[in-house]
């Protein structure tokens, strides 16, 4: 052979060797790779059982999933937690978050750009509500599942008093249900409550009442510009009639009023939830998520849960309730695997799963198209679709400023106008 044909056939077989290996390596690299990286940690105060009930769902179908990870923490250290682990990068690549919390944790999270979950995409998989999470400059968190505010009812105390239903409607509360179920003494004391309204220490959820009620009257509670969020809690989309923060705060405190027509709560009494518990409460105002709870704590207790009431004649319904989403921390040091699991942990049957564990209601509209055979939980998925939260600017600092504001209007010190004006000064300090 000449020297260049041996040249020439020596050259081909280096470069088929070089190939052959890179295709090998290659085609170990692909088989190994896994998606989610080297691990993912979510943390979250929600209970761990459920949560890792779901992630083994996942690995059923996903075994490069068994690099997730979730970690429940105590809600009343969560944050201080957070904010030591993410100085010291030893933080968790995703958290679970209530909406409530959003705007405390707004500048830790990675938001979904417009381009990467477009907004079309967003309104057709979610219920309205959902949208919560939805800000000016990107998606903060993607929902998992919604706990509605429930009116829980006493069906022997309602039966005893000649009541079939619970009240569908504030009108009737106040001119049927609580005159017909509420007992007092010779001296005018509460021996029987028809429901817990009128004051903050010894009410469970007032806070969220009071927000179904200011929300129903019209509030939009808080807007998120671009520079800040401003609390208003007194301006309405129309402004017809009273504004909706005073007239939501009146509705609530006129039932501990002692010389109203509706007095039936007072402070002497014991918190709302063990009323109920004990059979001397009708109404309860409580979360989905309660429910095993209540059972657990009276078994003997006869009850059964109805949506909130709405307003007579009102052209849209609306509830109150807390939204769960799954957001990725800024500071992650796998940002593109925990990414990939975000995607992988909020699909439609995930978040079914944490519906169904929780007690929670679902947030896909594909979810909605069948009603459960289970009662409760055909009630709990209803009042799912009317949710809608605000964006409160501290679930800690916001929980004392209605406080105030209730006891306030409650004790005489300020009309129903100044109590408002100074809860927003507050909130928006």
């Amino acid at each position: 052979m000449r020297p260049f044909q041996i040249i020439l056939i020596a050259t081909f077989l280096l470069l088929g060797l070089v190939g052959i290996a890179f295709f090998a390596l290659y085609s170990g690299v692909s088989k190994d790779e896994n998606p989610y990286g080297a691990q993912v940690v979510i943390w979250g105060t929600l209970d761990d059982e459920p949560l890792i009930t779901a992630l083994a769902m996942l690995r059923e179908n996903d075994k490069n999933a068994s690099v997730i990870s979730y970690v429940q923490k105590d809600a009343r250290t969560f944050e201080t937690e957070l904010v030591n682990a993410l100085a010291e990068s030893r933080g968790p690549d995703l958290i679970i978050l209530p909406h409530d919390l959003l705007i405390s944790y707004r500048a830790k999270i990675a938001p979904l750009t417009f381009d990467a979950y477009p907004v079309r995409t967003f309104k057709d998989s979610y219920i309205d509500g959902a949208e919560i999470f939805m800000l000016k400059d990107g998606i903060y968190a993607l929902p998992i599942a919604v706990d509605p505010l429930l009116m829980y009812w006493n069906k022997d105390i309602f039966s005893t008093k000649g009541l079939a239903t619970p009240p569908a409607t504030w009108e009737e509360m106040v001119n049927v249900t609580v005159p017909r179920i509420v007992e007092r003494d010779f001296s005018y004391n509460v021996t029987r409550a028809a429901l817990a309204f009128g004051q903050y220490v010894n009410v469970r959820n007032a806070k969220n009442i009071l927000s179904l009620l200011f929300m129903q009257a019209g509030s939009v509670m808080a807007v998120d510009s671009e520079e800040r969020l401003f609390v208003e809690l007194d301006r309405s989309a129309t402004m017809q009639g009273l504004p909706p923060a005073q007239a939501g705060l009146t509705f609530f405190t006129q039932f501990s009023n002692p010389v109203s027509q509706t007095y039936t709560w007072n402070r002497a009494l014991p918190e709302d939830r063990n009323e109920f518990l004990a059979g001397d409460l009708a109404l309860y105002f409580g979360l989905a998520s309660e429910v095993n709870e209540i059972r657990n704590g009276n078994p003997n207790l006869n009850f059964d849960a109805a949506e909130v009431p709405q307003g007579k004649g009102v052209a849209k319904r609306q509830g109150y309730g807390i939204f769960y989403g799954m957001a990725r921390i800024k500071n992650s040091e796998n940002p593109v695997g925990a990414t990939n699991a975000l995607y992988a942990l909020v699909s439609q049957a995930q978040s079914e799963k944490y519906a169904d564990d929780f007690g929670f209601g679902n947030v896909y509209r594909a979810s909605h198209q069948s009603i459960p055979s289970d009662p409760f939980l055909a009630v709990v998925e209803r009042a799912s679709l009317i949710v809608r939260g605000w964006l409160d600017p501290s679930p800690a600092k916001s929980d004392n400023a209605f406080k105030q504001m209730v006891d306030d209007v409650v004790s005489g010190r300020l009309d129903v106008s100044n109590a408002v004006k100074d809860a927003e000064g507050r909130l928006m300090q």
